[in-house]
């Protein structure tokens, strides 16, 4: 993925090199001290001081760039140095590297297939939604695609009743009830990209879109969701939800943004698309 500059990291490439050569600077000038007055002990203890400093310079520049991977990638060297193996390693480890890789993959994501991408790459396997029925709590993060209808109220047009297509990804409480009976959910939505999901049934094709913007898919909303027993991937909720701003896709390749920001009331009937389990208690 080609490097995201604006004005802001491309001021500071000049300070990065700045410190880059002064942590150079230093780095002779201890192995310099080395030679006339060694001391294995300081000698690691200032190497160490040295490496976390570059590694927090090389993590401000990939942030302030929006190369968010290499940020997480940072963000793990400092961890294990500061945390160390005893502490940082196993299942602690594996879990903040997974987490956060996909959340930097997905922020990273310029279009609709990329962030598509993204999504199927670290997506649970089909079936794993029975997860939620037979485990007694379980805290997912949590895709849907589906139907929804119910009212629309904007600003400026006034309330109306829609149909339309649904994909929130959001985060999910979820409560199993037993295989036969199902799983109860208190979901939070945080983006929906229904109209990109209504598109790829016309044309499969999304790499003509336009560049998407994260404020046209944000829509924040609060759900109930109950998903069937027999381990049966459908799931049907009920709630609330602002927005989004993408409402439509033209095959011309066109997004219709609906500036008139507004809220809806919808029941939906969706297939459940877990992405991945933070949390499970059997």
């Amino acid at each position: 993925m080609a490097t995201k500059t604006g004005s802001d990291s491309s001021n500071y490439e000049v300070y990065f090199q700045f410190f880059n050569n002064f942590f150079s600077l230093l780095e002779s000038g201890l192995e310099f001290r080395k030679i006339i007055l060694p001391d294995p002990e300081t000698d690691s203890i200032e190497q160490r001081f040295l490496t976390d400093l570059r590694e927090l310079n090389n993590l401000n520049l990939n942030v302030r760039q929006k190369q968010y991977t290499l940020a997480v990638t940072n963000c793990l060297v400092l961890l294990d140095h500061f945390l160390g193996p005893e502490q940082f390693d196993g299942k602690i480890r594996t879990g903040f590297q997974k987490y956060s890789m996909f959340i930097a993959t997905v922020a990273e994501a310029d279009s609709p297939s990329e962030m598509e991408q993204a999504i199927e790459l670290f997506a649970l396997p089909p079936g794993s939604s029975s997860m939620k029925k037979h485990a007694k709590f379980s805290f997912s993060l949590n895709a849907y695609t589906g139907l929804a209808y119910g009212t629309e109220t904007l600003e400026e047009a006034g309330k109306a009743n829609t149909l339309a297509v649904t994909a929130p990804i959001g985060v999910g409480l979820n409560f199993g009830l037993g295989r036969n009976r199902g799983a109860m959910s208190f979901y939070t939505s945080l983006i929906d990209v229904g109209a990109i999901t209504a598109y790829r049934f016309n044309d499969a094709n999304t790499e003509s879109l336009p560049a998407l913007e994260w404020s046209n898919i944000l829509a924040p909303g609060a759900f109930v969701i109950y998903g069937m027993g027999w381990d049966i991937p459908i799931s049907v909720g009920f709630g609330a939800q602002v927005g989004p701003n993408l409402r439509k896709i033209d095959p011309g390749a066109q997004l219709n943004i609906q500036n008139d920001r507004g809220w809806r009331l919808l029941g939906f009937v969706a297939v459940d698309i877990p992405i991945v389990h933070f949390y499970t208690k059997k």
